[in-house]
């Protein structure tokens, strides 16, 4: 039967909106059976049970990971996202999934570990109107 641990996550980042965040992780096969484990990585807050992922996707990879693991073997890859214009943000998971993509087998949760800015603008003044 196929199961998987993870781990990774980001370790006290401060980032600013727009941008784009990397999250690296990586998935240990510590079943009896050779597994396509699918990952989802997602940035949000959770005690506010707020996540962001499909759709701030920056690398082109689609919603999901797939780490294709030998028993006992690991591997890591990382997963780019689109920074949410939400200053709620402090947190970054990675949910393991059997190849079904319903069946969670781990999920690594780092908790305040983002900081979310806003990115300094240029201030416009208007101060007539001919």
């Amino acid at each position: 039967m196929p199961k998987g641990k993870a781990f990774g996550g980001i370790v006290g980042l401060t980032t600013v909106y727009p941008g784009v965040v990397q999250v690296d992780f990586t998935v240990i096969n510590t079943g009896n059976v050779a597994h396509d484990f699918v990952v989802l990585v997602s940035l949000g807050n959770d005690g506010l049970g707020t996540w962001y992922d499909d759709g701030y996707y920056a690398d082109g990879g689609g919603t999901y990971a797939t780490v294709s693991l030998d028993m006992g073997q690991q591997g890591s890859d990382f997963r780019q996202l689109n920074i949410p214009n939400d200053p709620n943000v402090t947190d970054v998971r990675a949910v393991v999934l059997k190849d079904d993509q319903t069946t969670v087998l781990d999920t690594a949760l780092s908790t305040g570990v983002i900081s979310v800015a806003q990115a300094v603008g240029a201030t416009v003044s208007i101060t007539g109107v001919a």
